[in-house]
């Protein structure tokens, strides 16, 4: 499942590779996530990309947390609002004090990395961008 300008809908993995890099895959190893997709994928699917709340993520910093909901519209969803929900619903603990409306793609990227690379009990990499990968190695070991 995808985000893209248009909704959020099934896209087949080779059509995702032709228009996509793949930056990093993980294996998640914590709780079974078909029962989340199963409750959560009628829900979402065909939903509008929410470009509000990708907005707010990005300005998230520079503006605080009191615009919390300020734009969250409950018919649209952005890429990492809906993976954090899927997890959420599952009962992966190193993303359950996300808010799903306003956590960024990157923020959601740091944490998964760093569950990973550190404990491993929720993920496991399967794969990353050599750069990508040494990046994240650094800064987690420093």
């Amino acid at each position: 499942m995808q985000a893209e300008a248009w909704a959020y809908e099934v896209r087949p993995w080779h059509l995702w590779q032709q228009q996509n890099t793949l930056v990093a895959e993980f294996e998640p190893t914590g709780p079974d996530l078909a029962p989340a997709i199963i409750d959560l994928a009628p829900k979402y699917l065909g939903r509008d990309y929410d470009w509000k709340a990708a907005l707010l993520a990005g300005l998230w910093r520079w503006f605080g947390r009191w615009l919390r909901g300020r734009f969250n519209n409950p018919y649209r969803l952005m890429c990492s609002e809906a993976t954090i929900r899927i997890l959420q619903h599952a009962g992966y603990s190193s993303v359950g004090h996300f808010d799903a409306e306003v956590t960024s793609p990157k923020r959601l990227l740091d944490r998964v990395f760093e569950m990973a690379l550190r404990y491993s009990n929720e993920f496991r990499l399967k794969f990353a961008l050599p750069a990508v990968r040494q990046r994240y190695e650094k800064l987690l070991s420093g």
